[in-house]
């Protein structure tokens, strides 16, 4: 397979914005899983992050986000 550059272009993006707020800047965030024992493949409790981003006005993190 080929690598293709792809250029894109800003303006033709859209803002996201806090489904709260409005506001349309984030922090990077953690929500913090336990996979069991019982079904972990090295038979370990495990604790698995997931990086979600929050706004940085309110907190709110979107549903788009944690899905």
């Amino acid at each position: 397979m080929e690598n293709q550059d792809i250029s894109i272009n800003l303006k033709d993006t859209l803002d996201v914005k806090c489904d709260e707020c409005e506001n349309k800047y984030f922090t990077p965030t953690f929500e913090i899983r336990k996979l069991s024992a019982l079904v972990s493949p090295n038979g370990q409790e495990t604790m698995i992050p997931i990086q979600l981003f929050q706004c940085s006005k309110c907190g709110h993190v979107n549903e788009d986000f944690s899905n």
